[in-house]
């Protein structure tokens, strides 16, 4: 629970309790599950609400959810009697259903971008992966998964558009959460602040690499069409993290081959490749680069890319796995403080065919 939070709770960590699977696309039934974290976000309205992370007995940990407590009733007697009774309206009503739909159903995702003309913004549930990480390790917060879900209602149903070049952009908020990280680095700590910068520019390679193709809506492209006009050039002056620092230096230009060694090649090899004047996070923001973050767990899972990314600078896989999801957990956490990063503000209405503001 938040320290020095005065907001009443009705449940605590460790609490046996019944509750409905949060997404409402899933039967409306009640599992028997635990508390395992409680936490306090603001509503639109700006009202602190208590959420609860729950574990669903007997299920992987890669089920947990953070629900409110709308969605959660008391162990007891009277409670579980109406579990039994929707359990039996289910399994009368799933008996008509075919072992397909019923698979299909299991295999829904809770939070998942999408470029189709859906409304909701989904990320896996289950990853299939190489074992070294699952979607729970790298989950986002409570809080910056309302702000996706803020965002993705803002552009598909508001029909709003990020102001672009968004200040402070991707790479301004890297350098931010860097600077603040390494405060809390042991001096002379150097394999810590490698580790750590390794980390952001990965991160920032990755955003550079998915954004076209992975990070906008269908009616985001014409804008990144347009700023597209303003990103080509024949001079590059790609962002790194060097020496406690962001300073420039060349980079490439991302295909596929590419993508598949960038962490084992010195930029200074591809440097001559690259055929933009300013990257994705040179003009998008905090909005786009969580929307990355919900497709890390798709992008690790490819073997050989998170192999490279893990062995940067430790032989031991694990270590520096664990090592990642730290700082991504402290990433979220530093962003969920950030809330001047987050207002509709920065959004423009779309109703013309001019979606870019001039580059200062």
């Amino acid at each position: 629970m938040a320290s020095g939070s005065r907001i009443p709770c009705r449940f605590e960590v460790g609490d046996s309790v019944l509750c409905f699977e949060p997404d409402p696309t899933k039967a409306r039934i009640l599992y028997e599950s635990k508390v395992t974290n409680v936490d306090f976000i603001k509503d639109e309205s700006g009202k602190k609400t208590p959420h609860y992370r729950i574990h669903f007995k007997g299920w992987s940990h890669s089920w947990d959810r953070w629900v409110s407590e709308t969605n959660i009733l008391e162990y007891n007697q009277e409670n579980l009697r109406f579990q039994a009774e929707l359990q039996k309206k289910f399994t009368k009503k799933k008996n008509g259903r075919t072992k397909h739909s019923q698979d299909k159903d299991k295999r829904n995702e809770s939070i998942r971008i999408s470029d189709d003309d859906s409304e909701s913004v989904r990320s896996p549930a289950l990853i299939e992966n190489n074992g070294l990480f699952s979607y729970a390790d790298i989950e986002l917060n409570i809080r910056l998964k309302m702000e996706l879900e803020n965002d993705c209602i803002r552009v598909k149903r508001k029909n709003l558009l990020v102001r672009l070049p968004k200040s402070p952009n991707v790479l301004d908020i890297l350098k931010s959460y860097y600077e603040h990280a390494e405060t809390s680095l042991m001096e002379g700590d150097k394999n810590g602040h490698n580790i750590l910068r390794e980390i952001l520019e990965g991160i920032r390679i990755y955003f550079d690499f998915t954004l076209p193709t992975l990070l906008l809506y269908n009616c985001e492209k014409i804008q990144y069409k347009q700023i597209q006009s303003i990103m080509t050039g024949s001079n590059v002056i790609a962002p790194t993290l060097k020496n406690g620092s962001f300073q420039s230096h060349s980079s490439p230009s991302y295909d596929e081959e590419e993508m598949s060694t960038f962490l084992s090649l010195a930029s200074a090899k591809i440097a001559n490749k690259y055929d933009l004047t300013l990257l994705p996070c040179q003009v998008y923001g905090v909005e786009h680069l969580l929307r990355l973050f919900v497709k890390l767990p798709q992008l690790l899972s490819k073997n050989e890319l998170t192999t490279q990314f893990l062995n940067v600078y430790a032989k031991e896989k694990q270590v520096v796995c664990k090592t990642f999801s730290d700082v991504l957990h402290t990433f979220y956490s530093y962003l969920s403080t950030r809330d001047d990063l987050f207002n509709e503000e920065n959004y423009q209405e779309r109703i013309s065919n001019c979606f870019v503001e001039a580059l200062p």
